[in-house]
């Protein structure tokens, strides 16, 4: 008997281990069920987040879009090409940078209307997504939808990084190097590959071209603003400190020089007001509006509503940025 009260304790204790080990085992499930819902519904909620814009096209909506998008194939040789002779000057890490191939018509329309529409239908399925209730399944199929996304969109970049560099290198000048516009014009690009509509029927580069050199011109227009204004106050601080008053010569020249071509645009009255009025003759003091008024015969407000019509032509004509650039210098 005592030998079967000890069998019985000893079942009853390895029974009694066992319980405890397979609550363990449940509660180390729970937990790991757990973090795995806790990491699903964090990556739904980032997919929540991410709102990217694609450009609309009526095809993709339809119920035959899915299945030709699937079927269709993406065979494009990414194999970095042989530099040409213009390349062959770049710095290594650029001419790798422009090694993708470029794309045929047929490839690049195919690769934009793709990326747009894997794009709606990141879109789509962003829509339908709950966090609290979203399965792996539907976060996985929408991360893997941008990221096929994402992936044409680079090739698209990189098949165009040799337009930058040309456009780029026309802009060059002491004060500025390749290197920051390349910088500019690499921003653009993406810009323009985000925005191309391929449904248009022109080449991609035609819209990369204007989108690139407007870009490097409002880049080029900051950078030379920035500049006069430097070299305005470094003047001022100069002349005050050996108590004149104006600019030197060579100032005067070079906002002639900038001037000239624009108040081209004027008629004679507005353009000699405003050479009087802004002291371009150098001497150093505006006549006043009676002064003007007594030589031209007519009254002191007519003289000002002149002036005021001929700045409003002026900033109207800047569109380039060139006379922009003089009008805040003088702070007209």
């Amino acid at each position: 008997m005592v030998s079967l009260s000890h069998h019985n304790e000893g079942k009853n204790g390895t029974e009694t281990l066992s319980v405890k080990k397979q609550k363990q085992q449940q509660g180390k499930s729970r937990v790991s069920l757990d973090r795995a819902s806790n990491a699903v519904r964090d990556r739904a909620k980032a997919i929540l987040r991410t709102e990217i814009d694609f450009v609309p096209n009526a095809f993709f909506a339809k119920r035959s879009a899915e299945k030709f998008f699937d079927n269709e194939e993406m065979e494009i040789d990414v194999t970095p090409r042989t530099r040409s002779k213009s390349e062959g000057s770049l710095p290594t890490h650029l001419s790798q940078l422009c090694g993708t191939p470029l794309l045929t018509p047929e490839q690049e329309v195919s690769s934009f209307r793709r990326m747009n529409y894997l794009k709606f239908r990141f879109n789509r399925i962003r829509s339908k997504l709950n966090a609290e209730t979203a399965t792996a399944e539907q976060v996985a199929e929408a991360e893997s939808t941008l990221r096929q996304a994402n992936s044409v969109r680079d090739l698209l970049i990189r098949a165009n990084l040799r337009l930058v560099v040309s456009v780029a290198r026309k802009f060059v000048t002491p004060q500025l190097t390749f290197d920051e516009l390349f910088s500019d014009g690499v921003i653009a690009l993406m810009n323009a590959v985000e925005k191309f509509d391929y449904d248009r029927g022109y080449r991609f580069s035609t819209y990369a071209y204007y989108s690139i050199s407007r870009s490097l011109y409002r880049f080029i227009k900051v950078q030379r603003k920035n500049r006069i204004h430097s070299d305005v106050l470094e003047q001022v601080v100069e002349a005050d400190d050996d108590g004149q008053s104006g600019w030197n010569q060579e100032s005067w020249d070079f906002v002639n020089e900038e001037l000239d071509s624009m108040l081209e645009q004027l008629d004679q009255r507005e353009r000699w007001i405003i050479r009087q009025r802004y002291t371009f003759d150098n001497e150093g003091k505006a006549p006043t509006y009676k002064v003007l008024a007594e030589k031209l015969g007519v009254c002191n407000e007519r003289v000002r509503q002149l002036e005021k019509r001929a700045l409003s032509k002026l900033r109207n004509l800047s569109d380039d940025g060139r006379f922009t650039d003089i009008l805040e210098a003088l702070d007209i």
